[in-house]
């Protein structure tokens, strides 16, 4: 009697520490699922911040402004009259439109994808909190959404970043063709205040 309580004693303290360490190892894939998650959704808020960060209104009275000196100076100062300056200038100038118009043909959709895999790594969260998907499920979800926000953020960081690195040159060149406008006497449109 006393053997078959020792092996029931030992078989249930066998089964509950077996137990625990399942348990905690689930915690811990738990945890680490949630973090990683965590880290996804950091990286969708980084983007976030970038467009917050952008007044597109400035950028389309740009866009215009960029267009109207580029006419006036083509107009009035032949290309063989120009000055190397000048001629950087207006190169510059149509990097800087450039830039501007793949934003605007750009921004809908990063707006949209950034937006839609924000809620798909929130609904993930919340699978894994409730444990609603099987392991391999999870992670099949897990790394097709940890593809498409890594592909989104190399998309947003070739868009966005040149915009809000420009910004100093922008105003630089702006400032410099002002000048040279007036020198050659040019009425150029008045830019936006600053």
């Amino acid at each position: 009697m006393k053997a078959k309580c020792a092996l029931f004693l030992f078989t249930f303290i066998s089964l509950v520490v077996i137990s625990c360490n399942n348990q905690a190892e689930i915690d811990y894939e738990k945890q680490r699922s949630l973090e990683y998650i965590d880290s996804l959704q950091s990286d969708l808020l980084e983007i976030k911040q970038k467009l917050d960060g952008i007044d597109f209104e400035e950028i389309a009275h740009r866009k215009q402004y960029i267009l109207s000196e580029i006419k006036l100076i083509q107009e009035a100062v032949k290309p063989e009259q120009r000055s190397e300056e000048l001629s950087k200038i207006l190169t510059d100038y149509h990097g800087f439109f450039m830039m501007y118009e793949n934003l605007d043909k750009n921004i809908e959709t990063i707006v949209k994808e950034s937006e839609e895999l924000f809620i798909q790594t929130r609904t993930l969260k919340q699978s894994v909190e409730n444990g609603d998907y099987g392991k391999e499920d999870f992670k099949k979800y897990l790394k097709a959404e940890a593809k498409e926000i890594a592909q989104l953020k190399t998309k947003s960081a070739a868009i966005l970043d040149p915009v809000i690195e420009s910004e100093n040159m922008f105003l630089k060149r702006m400032e410099k063709l002002e000048e040279i406008s007036k020198s050659l006497k040019i009425d150029s449109p008045t830019p936006k205040a600053q």
